[in-house]
């Protein structure tokens, strides 16, 4: 499953085999340092196919506030999406460790259908560590978002 994530030339949709896949009514987007509107294109049109809620998080490491890029970046993320629809967003911060476990715990807690990564976007995590933590371990689906950009760069070091 690893290789076929790593080396595939689309979006990779990885299911665990306790994962409910029925529907997908609440979706959780980690947002890390940049904006990816290309998972939040997806997010939205998976929104719209399931009639979900979005749920948009961001990592707070300090306990008091979140850093000025990762504020920016919740912010920017959720104006886009607002832009693009008037679909219910939830935004949220999390106290953490890293963006991979908090994903996975607040996932977890709202009992969440679906998180929708781009391991590009996540930049504060290196990308053996989401497939560590979130493909291997999480009992939520994971859908992981590559731009074009991130799979050439790939193909050249496979």
């Amino acid at each position: 499953a690893r290789l076929l994530t790593k080396h595939a030339g689309s979006e990779v949709l990885c299911v665990h085999c306790e994962s409910k896949t029925a529907t997908f009514k609440k979706i959780v987007l980690p947002v890390g340092k940049s904006v990816s509107k290309k998972k939040i294109a997806i997010a939205y049109e998976l929104a719209k196919k399931f009639a979900s809620n979005i749920h948009l998080i961001a990592l707070n490491k300090q306990e008091k506030a979140l850093d000025e890029k990762s504020a920016g970046s919740l912010i920017a993320s959720y104006r886009y999406l607002r832009d693009i629809t008037n679909m219910p967003i939830e935004c949220n911060t999390i106290v953490g460790k890293n963006l991979a476990d908090a994903a996975m715990h607040y996932a977890e807690m709202i009992e969440a259908d679906l998180i929708l990564i781009d391991e590009g976007a996540e930049s504060d995590l290196k990308m053996a560590l989401w497939r560590g933590k979130i493909f291997n371990h999480s009992l939520v689906t994971v859908m992981s978002v590559q731009s074009v950009a991130d799979r050439s760069k790939i193909k050249y070091r496979a």
